[in-house]
């Protein structure tokens, strides 16, 4: 960096000189819209626990109501599981009656009931090291998406904390365990953000306080074209 410059910064500062020059050709009579992807940050991430955690939560409820459970592996038994997501948030489905082929939680207030549980027991994980919690805050889908597919998304998301590394957690439903994410043969460092950048001339691209969905992207970009038509 010192004898060449910092290449991701000359990067940066050409495609910006690119940007201003087609919006000069453009002229002001323009709807001018740029999306920057998402950003990049250390990896942290507790994906790799996911499953072992909600395995022991359910072991510990079982217990207490003096019930056999299942071995971790036996997932046709289990009444919830996490499946693979990226490292942003860990997902979890719910062995539900009707959707699954070996279903074992009513729909109705039965699931809802364990989509709380499973929120309160996972609330109460924290980073070892710091005695603070390792999540963000929940996703449950069906309350926030809907349609024709919604069924094959997971359930919920658990959307990490990723401020600090997380080496270790513990909680009062399962003893400590030790994160593989940042094994050695886990080479990727580091991972997507959940933002992005959006600069827009649009008023309706505005968002709340500067803040817009990307769903939403579309929708006011098929208005802009039908009202150009």
């Amino acid at each position: 960096v010192e004898e060449f410059g910092d290449p991701l910064l000359k990067v940066y500062q050409e495609v910006d000189s690119g940007v201003g020059e087609l919006l000069d050709v453009a002229g002001d009579d323009l709807n001018m819209v740029i999306v920057a992807g998402l950003s990049m940050e250390e990896k942290v991430s507790c994906n790799s626990m996911l499953d072992q955690m909600l395995w022991e939560i359910d072991i510990h409820d079982r217990r207490q109501a003096g019930q056999p459970f299942p071995r971790q592996g036996e997932r046709k038994k289990r009444r919830f599981f996490a499946i693979p997501h990226t490292h942003l948030s860990g997902a979890i489905r719910i062995h539900l009656a009707g959707r699954e082929s070996y279903g074992i939680v009513e729909q109705g207030e039965e699931y809802e009931a364990l989509l709380e549980l499973v929120q309160q027991r996972l609330s109460t994980t924290v980073n070892t090291a710091s005695g603070e919690s390792v999540i963000s805050h929940f996703i449950p889908i069906h309350k926030k998406y809907s349609g024709s597919q919604v069924n094959e998304l997971p359930d919920l998301f658990v959307v990490w904390k990723r401020e600090q590394p997380i080496f270790e957690v513990s909680s009062p439903y399962f003893e400590s365990l030790k994160n593989r994410t940042h094994d050695v043969l886990d080479a990727r460092s580091g991972d997507h953000t959940g933002e992005a950048k959006l600069y827009s001339n649009v008023e309706s691209l505005a968002g709340e306080n500067g803040v817009i969905n990307v769903e939403d992207i579309a929708g006011h970009l098929v208005d802009l074209i039908t009202e150009k038509g």
